[in-house]
């Protein structure tokens, strides 16, 4: 339950910072890392830490590549990092999918709406292509949250948690 609920707690509010203020908190990040290390180490040993840190060290090297193209922000990493303290390894994996998915869910419907799927599709293909042929490697992501292609990626985030705790995809000890 504890789990569960750290998890829950920490994508809720990483959510509800991210729409107020368009950033989440690193204290945010290192209380919810702490709470989930800490109760790795409380309940499941030293070994059960180990698991919690190779959780947080999987959300980075899995989204870093993500990062360096601007196709995910710095505060959605440490945040997949501090929710991988409490899933470890495989559990951050799935959780990330989850996002991927959850992400896809509004995206679509949102560039739908906003009249922009076929001006994003060509950019996806140029962009791919100028990585694949003239390597080069500018940020993938035009502008700030007002372009029409934006979203907080903490909502998917939320919604993966909630799905995970839902999935009992949570560890429990």
């Amino acid at each position: 339950m504890i789990p569960a609920f750290i998890m829950l707690l920490t994508a809720a509010t990483a959510m509800c910072m991210d729409l107020a203020a368009g950033k989440v908190s690193n204290q945010l990040i290192l209380i919810s890392a702490a709470a989930g290390l800490l109760w790795q180490l409380t309940c499941g040993g030293p070994k059960a830490a180990a698991e919690g840190l190779a959780g947080m060290l999987t959300a980075f090297i899995v989204l870093f590549i993500l990062f360096v193209f601007r196709m995910l922000g710095a505060g959605d990493i440490k945040l997949f990092c501090a929710l991988g303290t409490v899933l470890g390894p495989s559990g951050i994996l799935r959780c990330i999918a989850f996002s991927l998915f959850f992400g896809a869910v509004i995206a679509i419907p949102l560039m739908i709406i906003r009249g922009i799927p076929i001006e994003r599709l060509t950019y996806f293909i140029t962009y791919i292509r100028g990585l694949a042929y003239s390597k080069d490697f500018r940020p993938y992501r035009c502008g700030g949250l007002e372009r029409p292609e934006n979203f907080h990626f903490t909502i998917p985030i939320f919604m993966s948690a909630i799905l995970m705790i839902v999935l009992k995809q949570v560890p429990a000890y």
